[in-house]
């Protein structure tokens, strides 16, 4: 297997080399396109070598440029859950939920004054959902061999993950914020469905785990860390613009 990121400092565009597949987890904002593809050709990778494009879910940092990589190869296909398509028709984050502490209310912040208070990315293109593939949880390897779905809602209704021969993209059901001690991710929308996503993913004990947002980290850490997940409360205060 081979992982390199193609995204952003901020969110990471993984492009993953396994079993004679290529496949991209997650796009980054919309106007990140560019700077994909220039990373693309860092890596000697051309758009036209993906296969998949694996979707875990329906945010602007995330869903930003699907209609772009879709539309720049043709045969791609995406993977995602069924339920994204709300937030894809809408073209912008869902409401609800909170921030799990200061730091990551900084960083919401921060987001807001770099003109994404609003987190609207384009809606997709209604002519290419024939080319997306509804999963659920379970084994999907009629699809990817050797992989699997894992439903990990929490940040959102939406989000999924891939586990893939021991490695585990997991969107943003953890992060790994350098500020912060604990893997949560600066929003969540359901604190219950988030710890038990956790608990999820340590279940499968994948090998390694790979955040949409930060280092990749051993699966143990969550293990370690999930007694201070039982402490977070979260603070709704920051809120996306309509």
């Amino acid at each position: 297997m081979k992982i390199a990121d193609c995204g952003t400092d901020f969110v990471h565009s993984w492009v993953v080399q396994n079993r004679g597949l290529t496949v991209l987890i997650d796009t980054g904002y919309a106007e990140d396109w560019p700077h994909f593809l220039s990373r693309m050709a860092t890596v000697d990778l051309d758009p036209s070598a993906l296969d998949y494009l694996f979707l875990t879910h329906a945010h602007d940092d995330h869903a930003g440029f699907v209609n772009d990589v879709m539309e720049a190869v043709p045969g791609l296909k995406v993977i995602t859950s069924r339920k994204t398509l709300t937030g894809l028709r809408r073209g912008q984050n869902g409401p609800g939920g909170g921030v799990p502490d200061d730091d990551a209310a900084a960083v919401c912040r921060q987001m807001i004054r770099d003109g994404h208070g609003r987190h609207r990315f384009p809606a997709i293109e209604e002519g290419l959902l024939s080319r997306f593939l509804w999963v659920e949880d379970g084994t999907i390897g009629e699809i990817l061999p050797g992989a699997a779905v894992l439903a990990l809602p929490g940040h959102t209704e939406d989000s999924i993950g891939l586990l893939w021969d021991g490695a585990l993209f997991c969107g943003d059901a953890a992060q790994n914020r350098a500020d912060w001690p604990l893997k949560t991710t600066i929003w969540i929308g359901d604190l219950d469905a988030y710890r038990a996503s956790w608990q999820k993913m340590i279940d499968v004990r994948p090998e390694r785990i790979y955040p949409g947002h930060g280092a990749p980290f051993d699966a143990a850490e969550l293990k370690k860390e999930l007694p201070a997940l039982a402490e977070v409360t979260l603070n709704p205060s920051i809120q996306a613009k309509k």
